[in-house]
């Protein structure tokens, strides 16, 4: 089973480890396309004005099918499912990082309520180290995709939140420092950062 990943630029992994070669930039944003809106169906319409909008390509509908096919080619037939106005990846959650991102993120809020927070902090990390840079970094040139990745990026900075709340409520303020020193340099404006920055050093 393939593994794909777009936090950071789009890549797709043979079992083995082995990187799949994917092809020109706009065949990567339909799959990085495919993996946003995993599990669920993407439309065509969708995707060809995300990546064709602005193009002067003549059908690009049929530029999308050979997209599709280059990619079957690559990652195997059974990997996109074509549905009644558009595509689909069939993969699980975990074999999509942004999957496992999310799944990670809702097992922390889950052991958080649960009052478990070494356990939501375990889960919380995990989440973040999906990360490999910013996400869809090699297809940003398309607007649809840049703004897509500000808002996967709001929510990678939600769960660095939760992972230094995290750490807070299990008493791991000198973790919860080093984390958040980084993040303000970031995002110097993020009110929240500097409350829980405060909080830390007081305690």
């Amino acid at each position: 089973m393939v593994d794909i990943r777009v936090l950071g630029r789009i890549e797709a992994r043979a079992d083995d480890g082995s990187e799949i070669s994917l092809g020109r930039e706009r065949i990567r944003a339909v799959l990085g396309m495919l993996a946003l809106g995993s599990p669920e169906m993407v439309t065509s319409d969708e995707i060809i004005d995300a990546l064709w909008g602005e193009s002067d390509t003549a059908k690009p509908e049929s530029a999308l099918q050979m997209s599709v096919s280059r990619l079957r080619t690559a990652l195997g037939e059974d990997v996109i499912e074509t549905t009644a106005g558009g595509y689909r990846l069939t993969l699980d959650e975990a074999s999509v990082d942004l999957g496992r991102f999310r799944a990670f993120i809702r097992r922390g809020k889950q052991m958080s309520a649960l009052g478990q927070h070494q356990a939501a902090t375990e889960a919380l990390s995990q989440a973040l180290r999906e990360w490999r840079g910013p996400p869809l970094s090699d297809v940003r040139r398309f607007d649809s995709v840049e703004r897509a990745s500000r808002r996967l990026e709001e929510e990678r900075m939600a769960a660095a939140e939760e992972l230094v709340e995290s750490q807070l409520d299990s008493g791991r303020e000198a973790d919860a420092i080093t984390e958040l020193t980084g993040l303000v340099e970031v995002s110097p404006y993020r009110e929240r950062l500097w409350q829980m920055l405060m909080l830390a050093l007081y305690r």
